[in-house]
């Protein structure tokens, strides 16, 4: 059997559970062909046991016959510093302006050294 040919890879961060039709996520899988319905239902049934909201980074790779390889892995670390420093949402000044800060105890600390995504 002859491997399929490539016809496009996309990389996204799309928050856990909460993949639909709307942008960013519709607009990008419907140029690639392929049918956004089932794609958001299967990347919503894989991300099922994971926080809601979550930014999960994900790897499409289309396929020349429209079928795709869905690949999740680990959310971005910025996700986990923000988490363990209490904030919400980063600086919006960048190097200007401290939000938070990450304690030696808790970069050093074994409870705190792999924070769940799970429920």
């Amino acid at each position: 059997m002859a491997s399929k040919v490539v016809k496009m890879s996309v990389n996204m961060i799309i928050k856990a559970g909460t993949a639909g039709p709307s942008p960013p996520v519709g607009p990008k899988i419907g140029a690639m062909g392929l049918n956004i319905v089932s794609f958001c239902k299967e990347f919503n049934a894989r991300t099922e046991n994971v926080l809601l909201g979550v930014p999960i980074r994900t790897r499409i790779v289309v396929f020349q016959d429209k079928s795709y390889q869905l690949s999740i892995y680990t959310p971005p670390t910025s996700y986990f510093v923000l988490r363990m420093a209490g904030v919400p949402l980063g600086s919006h000044t960048g190097t200007k302006e401290n939000v938070g800060e990450v304690g030696q105890s808790k970069r050093t600390s074994r409870r705190l050294s792999r924070v769940s995504i799970s429920y």
